[in-house]
């Protein structure tokens, strides 16, 4: 299996990173909430579920 992981602190900086490795050139929006960062919680779910694919993979 081949994954790619990235982090990011908000929607349009993930989709900006998102973009910019698919060459699909910026990525814009026009919604201003999606420069929000995102919630604690979200990341910490995050954190636990890479790490729990990690362990499983070991």
């Amino acid at each position: 299996m081949c994954m790619w992981v990235f982090w990011a602190m908000s929607h349009i900086e993930a989709m900006q990173i998102y973009y910019h490795f698919l060459g699909f050139g910026t990525y814009r929006t026009k919604f201003p909430e999606d420069s929000e960062p995102y919630p604690e919680a979200w990341i910490a779910e995050q954190h636990a579920y890479l790490s729990a694919l990690k362990n499983s993979q070991d």
